[in-house]
Formats: structure tokens, sequence, C-alpha cells
């Protein structure tokens, strides 16, 4: 094709086939024992035959950590989940967190495990910056490898890979991105990395609506691959990871991914006991989730 003037060429993106999307207005929340939550509401997502349950889990006492729907903080009438933490709970061998945990039916085993959702960080959580040290636990996402009754280490499982929030060790230091993988199993190797990516480039949107999507398609150091993408409400997508490496256990292909935790508020107890004394508030808001087949 010839033309006497400039001209873009457009593509219209691939429509992803979705086993379930879900408005959080639909959605209600019970006390479930005394660390979580029964979602209900969402009955497309329980009805699905891989699914073997879908909670969400604080492992604290609701004085320490609670999830609840609320209006969305920015105003537009609509009704929005909060997952917020107040402290550890000394009661609790893990550290009080708030977090939707999807569990697959055993020996399930997907080729690609693809979700998105839309996110607005609390702005006090920024104050993290401020803090005097490193700081590299603060997560937002999870995806659990099974466990393997044959070694030692974490029994929540072997392996996980994650999307999380760092900062290096000076005071004003700013706050990152960071995906990884890890071993939790054997003893020996539990929290030494199977690959670790930083992102310093793109600022983190805290105090706005943005869409979080998550891309982990399973395979080795060569064919496996995983994919960050966020896209502010209004704005253009932009990729924070991109890349190939080992997304199940290096070697032991049969150790299926069990649990898959999308949306996640998760800090180490020094850094939430550092924001509880600034009288920062630490809450996340969730809407809108779709887990995509593609």
């Amino acid at each position: 094709m010839n033309s006497s003037s400039n001209f873009t060429v457009t593509t219209t993106p691939p429509v992803l086939d979705v086993y379930f999307q879900g408005d959080m207005q639909a959605v209600s929340v019970a006390p479930l024992g005394t660390s979580g939550y029964k979602l209900t509401g969402w009955t497309g997502l329980y009805s699905n035959p891989m699914i073997s349950g879908i909670y969400l889990n604080n492992l604290a006492a609701p004085q320490y950590a609670y999830q609840q729907m609320v209006p969305d903080p920015a105003g537009s009438g609509r009704t929005v989940m909060m997952g917020r933490i107040l402290d550890d709970d000394p009661n609790q061998v893990a550290t009080s967190r708030a977090q939707m945990t999807m569990s697959f039916v055993s020996g399930t085993s997907l080729a690609v495990y693809h979700t998105s959702h839309r996110m607005y960080i609390n702005p006090d959580l920024s104050y993290l910056s401020n803090y005097s040290g490193l700081m590299d636990w603060f997560g937002l996402a999870e995806f659990w490898n099974m466990h393997d009754a044959t070694m030692d280490g974490d029994t929540a499982g072997s392996a996980r890979w994650g999307l999380s929030i760092n900062k290096d060790a000076p005071v004003g230091s700013q706050l990152y991105w960071v995906c990884y993988g890890e071993y939790m199993q054997p003893a020996t190797l539990t929290g030494q990395d199977i690959f670790k990516y930083t992102n310093k480039t793109v600022p983190i949107p805290f105090g706005k609506w943005f869409t979080l999507d998550l891309y982990l398609k399973r395979g080795d150091a060569t064919n496996g691959h995983m994919t960050v993408k966020i896209t502010p409400d209004g704005g253009a997508t932009t990729t924070l990871f991109d890349f190939t490496g080992a997304t199940m256990y290096p070697g032991k292909p049969a150790l299926w991914l069990d649990t898959w935790q999308p949306f996640k508020l998760y800090i180490g107890d020094v850094y939430m006991d550092w924001m509880r004394g600034n009288n920062k508030i630490m809450s996340i808001y969730y809407n809108d989730y779709t887990w995509y087949k593609n």
C-alpha cells in the first residue's frame, strides 16, 4: 500500500476467553472461623470444576486484620473490597495479611494462569519510603506450588512466585516493583531465589485505581514465561515485567500450582509496627476480578 502522507497502522488486540469475570459489588463476606472470610456472590467462580475453594484470609483475629465491602475511596459510588491490616496477631505464627486465595482441585495443572483486577493502594502506604532500613516484605500477589511431602521446609508449598514492593536502605529511597520466584522447600533452600527482577522506572500508582494483569505460563527456565502489566484508569498499559524463566519447581514438573493469590496485602511485622507508630493506614482496595483462559 502506498500513500503520499504519513499514516498509522493499528491492530485490534486479541479477545481473551475467560473462565470468570466478577464485579466486587456482587460479593458478600462472612466470617469463616477466626482467620478469614467466606466470599459469596460469585457463583460462576465457585462452580468452576477446577476450584476446590475460594476465600479471603488474613491469618489473624479481626482486631489485627480484616476484609470488608466499603464505598470506593475515589468516590465513584461503587462498592469495592478493602483489605486492611492493623497489627501483627501475637497468637498467630504467620504475619497478619489480607488476601484472596483460590485453591485448585488436586492434580489440576493448567498451562497458563492469567488474571487481572483493579487495585487502589492507600496513599499512606507510600510512607514506607521513609522507613530507616531495607524494606523487602510487602507482597501484592503470590502463586504457590504444591507441597512436596518428600522434602522438608515450608508446609505451605514447594516454591512460590510473586509480585512485591521493596525499598533500599536509605531513608527516602523510592519504593519499587519486584517480581520473584523462590524456593520454599527443602529447608536448606527456603527463601533462595529462583529468579528476581526489579523495576525502578515505573512509579507505583498510590492513591489511584489501576488494573494489575498477572500472566504465568508454566515451564522450566527455557520455556516458562511471566508478565506483569499495569493500566491506570483512563491511561495506557505499561509492562513492568516480561521474562522467560522457571515458573515451576525446577526439575519437578509434576508439582502443580495449587493456590493462586492474585491480590494480597502482606507486610513484615517490623514495617507494620513502624507504620502503626506513625498513624498510617495500611489498606488496599480491589474490584473487577477476571480469570482468563488464555
